[in-house]
């Protein structure tokens, strides 16, 4: 009898014990069902902050490039403005001799 009572209280307490784990198992289940949810939305995240970037980065290569070619541009205008400068004195010495000339002319 006593040993009946004590392989019933035995069996009592390994299924309260069995009871305990499968609601710790539930609740575990649950947090693994929740942390996939958020791992998921996460990497779906992730995916589409690199695409953002991958924009970003094409965007930023373009830009480079269109700045190293303004740049080009840039310095081949101020050579051609140099150019016109230059051209500009030596026509404004010529007129400024032909004046003189026509100067001395009259005066003659």
């Amino acid at each position: 009898e006593n040993s009946q009572k004590a392989v019933a209280m035995e069996l009592e307490n390994v299924q309260l014990e069995l009871e305990n784990i499968c609601r710790q198992k539930s609740v575990v289940d649950e947090q693994l069902a929740l942390l996939q949810h958020e791992k998921m939305d996460l990497l779906k995240r992730l995916e589409e902050d690199q695409e953002d970037l991958n924009e970003l980065m094409k965007k930023h290569k373009a830009l480079i490039a269109q700045s190293s070619s303004d740049i080009s541009q840039i310095r081949e205008l101020q050579a051609e403005l140099e150019e016109v400068k230059k051209q500009r004195r030596s026509l404004q010495e010529e007129l400024q001799q032909c004046v003189s000339r026509v100067q001395f002319l009259e005066s003659s």
